[in-house]
């Protein structure tokens, strides 16, 4: 598993196949949140070049 920061991270199929699962609002929610994690981190990356 791939370390980020010291915490493990992985999408696996498995984790997909969960989410995929969940009704669709709450899927909505956490791919929601996904999204703006994404939008920050890809902001972070572009103020300091990490």
């Amino acid at each position: 598993m791939p370390a980020l920061g010291g915490i493990g991270v992985m999408f696996s199929h498995k984790r997909l196949q969960q989410i995929n699962a969940l009704p669709e609002e709450d899927k909505h929610c956490i791919l929601y949140t996904i999204d703006n994690l994404l939008a920050s981190a890809n902001t972070r990356q572009a103020y300091t070049g990490k």
